[in-house]
């Protein structure tokens, strides 16, 4: 649960209709949000052991990038626009040298090349 939501407040935009281009000019109201067919949902806040074993997969993932020149690996938050009414935020994400264009600096415009999601029992 988001720290904010525990706090009693709500989010703005959850549950409300936008495309990424829309969703790009919103002011921030603290809340992480997905974009699955238009529709805006919360992301909740991870668990620590969530955060501690994609903190442990970056490192790893990165050390090997950067040790052979591949790419650049980014972990959440990390908007990744897929279309006007997919965006996701995966845990880590990588993207080859070759392909550096799609990430652009409020957001990653394309699929990556390889995606992490770091999935807790109440996902499965």
């Amino acid at each position: 649960m988001n720290v904010l939501a525990r706090e009693g407040i709500k989010p703005l935009y959850e549950g409300e209709s936008y495309t990424v281009s829309q969703y790009l000019t919103l002011p921030d109201d603290g809340f992480q949000y997905e974009i699955t067919k238009g529709k805006m949902v919360v992301v909740p806040a991870p668990l620590d052991s969530h955060q501690n074993l994609a903190g442990q997969l970056f490192y790893e993932i990165k050390r090997h990038l950067d040790s052979h020149s591949l790419g650049i690996v980014r972990i959440a938050p990390r908007d990744v626009k897929l279309s006007e009414d997919l965006k996701y935020q995966p845990d880590i994400l990588f993207i080859l040298k070759e392909r550096l264009a799609i990430n652009l600096p409020q957001y990653v415009n394309g699929a990556p090349d390889f995606v992490v999601e770091v999935l807790s029992r109440g996902t499965l």
